[in-house]
């Protein structure tokens, strides 16, 4: 993954401004790492038929639900970092990046006691995530990213520690920095002008003390921002940690953080609420991101499940239709990062989760047409 500020080699000794802009921008990056490497993973699999309730079929959807879940959790998560951006005075042209599948990701290796044994690795190699369809490469891949921050020892990021093993270790560093930072007097400028709020609360939650700011105007709104990422991705800390195998029912989401929803719209133009319980799309949304793959996972592992059926990769050399098709995502996906960089920089109001939605069909017509999807060129 490819991002405007140097790529991180070993860690430095003393948080400084542009270091915790560093990470803020990570954090997006990070973000904008899963919902491409999702998409490409969802849409690979072949739905099956409306009337067709057979096991096999009722397992592919559920899936498929899943990771659609994750997804749109994902787009919460990517309007808090990039309000965290704008809050520490990072330049909006500088916020979203389009990611480099292969690459390392900076600060940041993780990995998973599930997937690859109990020992930690000593982040020597930094996830490359590979894009291609759902299987047990590309599910490994999902459960290493989503990994709690409790496998691995904790760490004083009083200074600066990386590269980190979690993302969640990643986010405490980076409030860890802002503090240091900030420790004789304010640095940063805590700005909300431009930042979005696109996500409704039921309102059965209205009335909770622990209500989370999607605008972020000082350290406590950034803090409760990372408390609802890191509750919805990893799920509840966990004292003593648990021992493998682990169940999903192990890594729930705290209630506090399980209330957003994405603004929709009726047929009158007027905004409605989905309760994430009666919401079709946040299935099992009672667990973690981590919780919904290991669920998958364990499905496939414990439960005798086959994975769900793929569209196949065509041989041969690429034909027209193929480059067509990526040819159009990769207009698609500039397309979306020009929204955010419009909407962040103040450039007019959209719906950015609408934005997202407009994707979704785009790597479907790769697959359909033989073709892993490719996001860039």
């Amino acid at each position: 993954m490819t991002m405007s500020a140097a790529k991180p080699t070993s860690a430095s000794t003393t948080w400084t401004k542009e270091l915790v802009q560093s990470h803020a921008k990570t954090a997006v990056l990070i973000e904008m790492y899963t919902l491409p490497f999702y998409l490409t993973v969802m849409t690979s699999i072949i739905l099956p038929k409306e009337d067709d309730k057979s096991e096999k079929a009722v397992f592919a959807k559920a899936v498929y639900d899943i990771i659609l879940s994750v997804c749109i959790e994902e787009m919460l998560h990517l309007q808090l970092a990039a309000n965290l951006c704008l809050a520490l005075d990072v330049n909006a042209k500088e916020i979203f990046q389009k990611p480099t599948y292969g690459e390392p990701v900076p600060y940041l290796a993780p990995y998973d006691p599930e997937t690859m044994g109990p020992k930690m690795p000593n982040h020597e190699a930094l996830l490359k995530a590979s894009l291609g369809p759902l299987n047990e490469a590309t599910l490994n891949t999902m459960l290493d990213i989503e990994t709690p921050t409790e496998f691995d020892a904790a760490l004083d990021h009083t200074s600066p520690q990386y590269p980190y093993a979690t993302i969640g270790q990643m986010y405490d560093a980076l409030l860890k920095g802002i503090l240091e930072v900030e420790k004789y007097g304010p640095v940063f400028s805590w700005s909300t002008e431009n930042q979005q709020s696109q996500f409704m609360i039921p309102p059965k939650f209205q009335q909770n003390a622990l209500r989370i700011n999607q605008t972020i105007a000082s350290f406590g709104d950034a803090q409760q921002a990372v408390n609802l990422i890191c509750s919805q991705g990893e799920g509840l800390n966990m004292a003593p940690v648990t021992e493998p195998p682990y169940h999903e029912s192990q890594f729930r989401v705290d209630d506090t953080y399980r209330f957003y929803t994405p603004i929709q719209k009726n047929k009158d133009g007027k905004s409605k609420v989905v309760d994430p319980e009666e919401d079709d799309r946040a299935i099992l949304n009672q667990y973690a991101h981590y919780g919904r793959f290991l669920w998958i996972h364990n499905q496939i592992t414990h439960k005798g499940m086959e994975f769900p059926e793929t569209y196949p990769i065509a041989a041969g050399a690429p034909t027209f239709e193929q480059g067509k098709a990526v040819g159009e995502l990769v207009e698609g996906f500039d397309s979306f990062i020009k929204t955010l960089t419009s909407m962040w920089g103040g450039g007019g109001a959209s719906t950015f989760f609408d934005a997202m939605y407009k994707l979704k069909p785009l790597p479907t017509q790769c697959w359909q047409a033989g073709i892993v999807p490719q996001w860039k060129e």
